[in-house]
């Protein structure tokens, strides 16, 4: 991504400072960086469930992430907001694969008891990709926004409630 354009997000979403580092607390660059980008926060988004997974092998471990956080009103971060589903895997014989399930982006901020707070929320998708065969590091970042007059408590009453619908319907027989 052109340089001045990832400097530009930074200076303009100043979440972006922090959650824009390595596993060493480093800056990432933005040569690695394929995309970063505005949206709209739906309801889709909102029932999605963040992902990684992670191989390891002989030579080298190979991982892709999907971290969320969540920037609030007051300026402060909640990072690493939501638990991802994933898998733990191995290339050696006799391994096991490891899986654990997550949580929707509407459970988090629920959990978190933060919806009236919420300013944005920030995925950044982690990873590695094959680049004239070898493997490079890449990012790429989703910030949502909530549309001006949405509310997301009113979007977390109704999960809540369609959640409860279903209970009900599932129980009376």
């Amino acid at each position: 991504m052109n340089r001045f354009k990832f400097e530009a997000f930074k200076q303009e979403f100043p979440a972006l400072q922090s959650l824009l580092v390595d596993r060493n607390e480093r800056p990432r660059e933005s040569r690695w960086c394929d995309s970063i980008q505005v949206k709209r926060l739906d309801t889709e988004f909102l029932n999605a469930i963040p992902s990684w997974n992670s191989r390891d092998g002989s030579v080298v471990g190979i991982s892709k992430k999907e971290t969320v956080s969540f920037a609030l009103t007051d300026g402060s971060l909640i990072k690493d907001a939501v638990h991802q589903s994933g898998e733990h895997g191995s290339n050696y014989a006799y391994s096991e694969t490891c899986h654990n399930t997550g949580e929707s982006v509407l459970e988090a901020i629920a959990r978190h008891d933060c919806a009236a707070l919420i300013k944005a929320v920030v995925v950044v998708r982690t990873g590695f990709t094959v680049r004239e065969h070898y493997s490079e590091p890449n990012f790429s970042v989703v910030i949502y926004k909530a549309g001006k007059g949405e509310v997301i408590a009113n979007l977390i009453a109704e999960a809540m409630k369609f959640a409860l619908n279903e209970v009900r319907a599932e129980a009376n027989f």
